[in-house]
């Protein structure tokens, strides 16, 4: 089947509201309709503490909700990495993915993500997953959210 640059272009039209517009928290083509708004008035960041550190062996994952967000912790070799828990291509859960080094599948169609970047590394999936840079406070995984 051939594409006319028109049918693309609406292709990608039609892609992008259709990501947006699901619930899957901030995503490459901004808030969707049903996502919070997390942004503290004054410009500063709010600060979440999601889990104790312990709670996250190396090599697996622990899912966790504060407010909208639903958030997969990682822990990558001691190192700890946040993303939204859903899968950009459908309804996987990225902390009941399978985890080698740096990369989870997800459990729903295979697609695997970088857990550092939150980069595609094989598809069905297409979109990168949202990361948030996490650090370690008090024994406490911590993020700050725009």
């Amino acid at each position: 089947m051939t594409s006319t640059p028109a049918v693309a272009a609406a292709l990608t039209s039609i892609n992008r509201r259709v990501v947006s517009s699901r619930r899957f928290g901030p995503n490459l083509f901004g808030a969707g309709p049903f996502e919070q708004d997390n942004t503290d008035r004054s410009g500063v960041p709010t600060r979440l503490e999601l889990c104790k550190s312990d709670e996250v062996s190396a090599g697996s994952a622990l899912r966790v909700e504060s407010g909208d967000l639903v958030l997969a912790v990682f822990n990558v070799d001691g190192a700890f990495f946040v993303t939204d828990d859903a899968c950009t291509h459908g309804p996987g859960s990225l902390s009941e993915g399978y985890i080698e080094d740096d990369v989870v599948e997800c459990n729903f169609h295979n697609g695997q993500f970088n857990i550092r970047t939150g980069e595609v590394v094989s598809p069905p999936c297409m979109i990168p997953v949202r990361i948030y840079p996490a650090r370690v406070e008090n024994g406490m995984v911590v993020i700050d959210v725009d």
